[in-house]
């Protein structure tokens, strides 16, 4: 039951994704990917030991942010460095000037 109430709401935005009419955010699709491991991890034992989910949940779906994050930094910094590499030019007389 708690698996079904958990999937559930995730399957509904899959189809609708599938659609174009949803996008899932990093948060979202950390989720889906941290199923199996939820599915294997401790559910706790009472008050002794608490179960897994909460933290295996939190991690996935920060490690997918982070991933999101280190991806967009790199584009960004792609696209800057090509920006500047096109936009100069070298002097058709500047020959090169190290070591003879």
């Amino acid at each position: 039951m708690v698996i079904a109430a958990f999937t559930y709401p995730f399957a509904v935005k899959l189809r609708l994704s599938a659609g174009g009419l949803y996008q899932l955010n990093e948060r979202e699709l950390g989720a889906c990917e941290a199923l199996d491991k939820l599915l294997d991890c401790h559910w706790g034992e009472g008050w002794k030991k608490a179960p897994e989910w909460s933290k295996i949940l939190s991690m996935a779906e920060s490690e997918r942010e982070l991933t999101a994050m280190v991806q967009r930094a790199i584009e960004t910094s792609k696209s800057k460095t090509l920006r500047f590499a096109v936009g100069r030019r070298r002097r058709p007389d500047a020959g090169h000037r190290g070591y003879d």
